[in-house]
C-alpha cells in the first residue's frame, strides 16, 4: 500500500479550549507519529521485523501513534511499547501513550478508528487513524511518463471524496458519545500528494504544478498544513516520506499536520526514515511535537524597553573595561540571548515584532549554525506573509541584504521566497521591485540555468514597465518596474547577458600601458590584466 499520510488537524471548540491551551508547568508537549508499517512490519522477518518497528516508535519518543498496515502485528507492538491499544479491523490502529476512554470511529472499518484520549492534564483529544484509498498507480518508476496532469488528478480522486466523508462524520460522532468541541487529531496513509508543495515556485523539483484535491479539502474546511508552516520552503528530498525502501520510485510528501485555532505550536516536525541496518517500512514515519505557548505577563514593547535598558548596560560596560579578559567573558555575555524565549513567546503569540528583533540581534544568540539558519527561515517566511505590507516589504529588503540567510537557503530557496511575496503583494510596483532584486541576486550566479531565469524576469519586466515616468504601465495588475529600478534593470540585462560569470566579455577598446590602442578581441587566449581606475 502506498504512502503514510499523516493529516492532524486540531479543533477547537469553546468549552475545552481554555483547559487544555492553558499554560502547563507539566505535560506541555505532545508528540503524535503517522505510520504505515508496511505489512505489519514482517517484510523484513515476522519476528525482527515487528522489533525494529518499536525500536523506531520507542526512539522516536511518540505519545500516540496512527497506525495503518498493523495486520496482526498491533497488540505485539503496544505491549512492547506499553501503551494503550484500539484496532478496528485488519488495518488500521491507535496505540496510545496515554488512557483510551472512549471508541469514537466513524466510517468504514477498514478505514478509520477514532479513540477519545485522556491526556495527563485531565483532558479529552479525539484521536483518528485513517487510511485512504487510491485509484491508479502513479508512483512506480515510469508510470507517470506521458500522464496529463488531469490523468494524475484522477489517481487520488478517491482519497479526497473519502477524506470529505471522515471530516463530516466527526463532530456529530463527538456530539453523540459525549465529547463536543474537543480537541481533534486525525493521521493516516492519505494516498495523495499536497498543492502546497507542487507550486509554481517549485516545479523545477517536481516538473508539475497541481492543484491535489485532497489537501484542498483540508484547508477548504479551514486547517492549516503545519508541517508547511514550520517548514514553508518546498524541499523534496527532506519532505519525502514516500518511500526510503524504493528510491528509483516518485519521492512524495505524503504526511501532513493540519490545525485550526490552536494555542499549541509546532516545534518539530521531521521524517523519520533511517534506522540500522535497514529501515523496516517502505513508508517514512512522520513525527509531530506541538507544545503550549507561553501566557505572557508583559508585552512586546515592555520587553522591548527592558531589553534597551540591558543592552545599553551592557554595552557601557563593554566600553569602560580595560580587563581584555573581562571583555572577552562580556561579549560572550550579550543581554539578547536572555530575552530570545521571550520574544519567541511573543511572535509565537503572533507579534511580529518580535521576529523582526530575533532577525536583528541572530548573531548575538547562543545558537549553533544549523539552529540559526533554521531559525532564520521561520522568521523570515512569517515577516514575508504579514498582512502589515510595509512589514513585507522591510523583511524582502532585509532578506536580499542578509548572505547568511542566501547561503542558507540558495538562490533557489530565494526565488522561492520572493514568487510567494510576488502571489500576496497588490501593488504592481513592489512587486516588481521584489522580482528586480531578485534578478539582481542572480548577477553572482555560476549556474547558467539561474542566470537564464534572471535575465528571463528582467526581460519581462522591462517588457510591460513604461519607458518613461509619467507613462501608464501596459498592464497595471503587472509587476512593474518604477524609474530607478528600470534604469537599473538595463544594466542588470547587460549583465546577465555579457557579465556574468562564464559569459564570454564584450569587446571595447581601450589603452595599453605603452599608450597603443587595443581591443579585448585581440588579446583573447592570452592573460589579459584590465585596469579600471576613476576620479572623483
Amino acid at each position: 500500500m502506498r504512502v503514510s499520510f499523516l493529516l492532524l488537524f486540531v479543533l477547537w471548540g469553546s468549552s475545552d479550549c481554555r483547559a487544555l491551551c492553558a499554560e502547563q508547568e507539566s505535560d506541555s508537549s505532545l508528540s503524535i507519529l503517522s505510520w504505515n508499517i508496511w505489512h505489519g512490519g514482517k517484510e523484513d522477518g515476522k519476528e525482527v521485523g515487528p522489533q525494529r518497528v518499536a525500536e523506531v516508535i520507542r526512539g522516536s519518543g511518540a505519545d500516540l501513534i496512527a497506525m495503518q498496515e498493523t495486520y496482526g502485528s498491533g497488540e505485539l507492538l503496544s505491549a512492547e511499547l506499553g501503551f494503550h491499544f484500539l484496532p478496528r479491523g485488519t488495518n488500521v490502529s491507535i496505540h496510545s501513550r496515554f488512557p483510551i476512554v472512549a471508541d469514537v470511529s466513524v466510517f468504514e472499518p477498514f478505514k478509520c478508528v477514532g479513540a477519545i484520549v485522556e491526556l495527563p492534564d485531565g483532558e479529552h483529544l479525539a484521536f483518528y487513524s485513517i487510511w485512504l484509498p487510491y485509484d491508479g498507480e502513479i508512483w512506480a518508476q515510469g508510470t507517470r511518463e506521458g500522464k496529463s496532469v488531469d490523468e494524475l488528478l484522477a489517481a487520488c480522486a478517491s482519497s479526497a471524496l473519502n477524506l470529505a466523508s471522515i471530516l463530516e462524520s466527526i463532530g456529530p460522532r463527538l456530539e453523540e458519545a459525549g465529547f463536543p468541541g474537543i480537541p481533534v487529531v486525525v493521521a493516516g496513509d492519505f494516498n495523495s500528494m499536497s498543492h502546497f508543495d507542487y507550486t509554481e515556485a517549485a516545479r523545477a523539483q517536481y516538473g508539475h504544478v497541481i492543484d491535489w484535491p485532497t489537501s484542498r479539502v483540508a484547508e477548504n474546511a479551514g486547517f492549516r498544513d503545519t508541517y508547511r508552516d514550520l517548514h514553508p520552503e518546498v524541499n523534496r528530498n527532506r519532505d519525502s516520506t514516500w518511500t526510503p525502501r524504493f528510491p528509483e520510485q516518485q519521492q512524495d510528501r505524503i504526511d501532513f499536520i493540519y490545525d485550526l485555532g490552536t494555542n499549541l505550536q509546532v516545534v518539530e516536525a521531521r521524517v523519520i526514515d533511517e534506522f540500522t541496518p535497514q529501515f523496516p517500512s517502505d513508508h517514512g514515519a512522520l513525527l509531530v511535537r506541538l507544545e503550549r505557548s507561553a501566557q505572557l505577563e508583559v508585552t512586546f514593547d515592555e520587553d522591548l524597553a527592558s531589553y534597551k535598558s540591558a543592552h545599553d548596560a551592557w554595552k557601557e560596560a563593554l566600553d569602560t573595561t580595560e580587563d581584555r579578559k573581562e571583555k572577552r567573558t562580556l561579549k560572550k555575555a550579550h543581554p539578547a540571548a536572555q530575552y530570545e524565549a521571550r520574544m519567541r513567546a511573543h511572535f509565537s503569540a503572533g507579534d511580529l515584532r518580535a521576529a523582526e528583533w530575533s532577525l536583528g540581534n541572530l548573531r548575538d544568540l547562543d545558537l549553533k549554525r544549523s539552529e540559526r539558519d533554521l531559525l532564520q527561515i521561520e522568521l523570515y517566511d512569517a515577516l514575508l506573509g504579514a498582512e502589515d505590507a510595509e512589514l513585507r516589504r522591510r523583511s524582502l529588503e532585509r532578506m536580499m541584504k542578509d548572505s547568511a540567510f542566501a547561503r542558507a537557503v540558495t538562490l533557489r530557496g530565494l526565488e522561492e521566497r520572493v514568487l510567494r511575496l510576488v502571489g500576496i503583494e497588490g501593488d504592481a510596483l513592489e512587486s516588481g521591485h521584489a522580482l528586480f532584486l531578485m534578478a539582481k541576486k542572480f548577477t553572482s550566479s555560476r549556474d547558467a540555468e539561474e542566470v537564464e531565469r534572471g535575465l528571463g524576469m528582467m526581460d519581462a519586466l522591462l517588457e510591460v514597465s513604461p519607458p518613461e515616468s509619467d507613462a501608464e504601465p501596459q498592464n497595471p495588475n503587472h509587476p512593474t518596474l518604477g524609474e530607478g529600478d528600470r534604469k537599473e534593470a538595463e544594466g542588470i540585462v547587460f549583465a546577465l547577458r555579457f557579465l556574468a560569470i562564464g559569459k564570454v566579455a564584450p569587446d571595447f577598446t581601450g589603452s595599453s600601458v605603452d599608450g597603443e590602442e587595443i581591443s579585448l578581441k585581440d588579446t583573447r587566449g592570452k592573460v589579459t590584466v584590465l585596469s579600471f581606475f576613476g576620479f572623483w
